[in-house]
């Protein structure tokens, strides 16, 4: 219940109006992503990441961020031992077509045990899920988004997220964008997803 709270709290569903992302039902599409008023909230800032799959972000030079390696380490130095698991997904409820449902898989990972990479393997456990999937810890000092295909963004304090990437936001928006535009499959949806990110630079 406490992750159904965070996540009621935290996110809404958005769509495209006027190539923004809207919490509306804009052109139908349906993209679970973060709040305006919970972030304006935490004054936190959303840094555009560049794979969807967090295992590791390799730049341009070559070079591995390996980037829950880096999450669970700065979570445990902050006392903060669960990252919480969310994927989200529109469900369609036969018994009354004019409701909206959303289906929630929740699950928590104990830092002090479990290696986050595995979220993006498979194995008997685990099916990678390509959608909208959220990752916080307990202490709610960040929030990640993820499709877990080629998009992903980092929302937090964001010179304490730049420290932990050893990267600006500057170089993630660039990096996002050169790396998205050629497999990106709603094209429309890397400005709006930049103009978003800039709402809260």
């Amino acid at each position: 219940m406490a992750t159904l709270r965070f996540i009621a709290h935290s996110v809404r569903i958005h769509g495209m109006s006027r190539g923004r992302l809207s919490e509306s039902d804009g052109d139908g599409r349906f993209l679970a992503f973060f709040s305006r008023a919970f972030l304006r909230e935490r004054r936190w800032a959303v840094i555009p990441l560049w794979e969807g799959d967090l295992r590791s972000l390799q730049t341009e030079r070559g070079e591995q961020i390996e980037l829950l390696a880096r999450l669970r380490v700065f979570c445990m130095q902050n006392q903060s031992n669960v990252l919480n698991v969310a994927a989200l997904e529109k469900a369609e409820w036969e018994y009354a077509p004019d409701f909206s449902a959303v289906t929630v898989a929740t699950r928590k990972l104990d830092l002090a045990v479990d290696n986050p990479n595995q979220l993006f393997e498979t194995t008997p456990n685990n099916l990678p899920y390509w959608g909208s999937t959220f990752l916080w810890p307990d202490n709610e000092r960040f929030m990640v988004y993820t499709d877990g295909d080629n998009v992903s963004f980092i929302a937090g304090d964001g010179v304490e997220i730049e420290d932990l990437l050893g990267v600006s936001y500057a170089y993630c928006a660039e990096r996002f964008v050169s790396s998205n535009i050629a497999n990106q499959t709603q094209p429309d949806l890397i400005n709006a997803f930049l103009t978003f990110c800039a709402e809260f630079e």
